[in-house]
């Protein structure tokens, strides 16, 4: 299936105007430009990453306080076992499959907390999707 230029598509099925089967869809995959580790022993990513102050109010706020642009994102074995999958290879669906089966939760469970937490990862910028162009056109249509 060929796939269509990076759009932003809203991972929460609340706001987003891809139907529910086309956001299970998705390819999701962390960006290339972020660090991260994994420690197994300890069940746990850590992700480096930079943060870039959005409006007047936050800018300015960061310069009067400082904040370092790197930021650390720590992950639990929940988040982790997400993370480490988002290759741009696993569909949605099958990410949701092994979730669930992995931590023995029910599927709309593991659909609703993996959508928010992939919400949660693209609102700062760590992962990437690319739409198939046929849901572009959709969308655009």
């Amino acid at each position: 299936m060929p796939l269509g230029r990076r759009k932003k598509v809203g991972l929460d099925p609340k706001r987003t105007s891809l139907s529910r089967k086309a956001l299970l869809s998705l390819r999701p995959r962390r960006r290339e430009e972020v660090d991260w580790n994994y420690y197994e022993e300890e069940g746990k990513t850590i992700i480096t990453y930079e943060h870039e102050p959005r409006g007047v109010a936050s800018r300015a706020w960061a310069l009067i306080t400082a904040r370092p642009k790197k930021r650390k994102l720590q992950l639990d074995e929940k988040g982790s076992f997400v993370w480490v999958r988002l290759n741009g290879k696993s569909r949605l669906r099958d990410l949701i499959g092994e979730f669930s089966a992995e931590f023995h939760v029910e599927k709309r469970g593991s659909e609703l907390s993996i959508l928010k937490f992939l919400g949660m990862l693209d609102a700062r910028g760590l992962i990437e999707v690319e739409v198939p162009r046929h849901e572009q056109e959709k969308r655009e249509g």
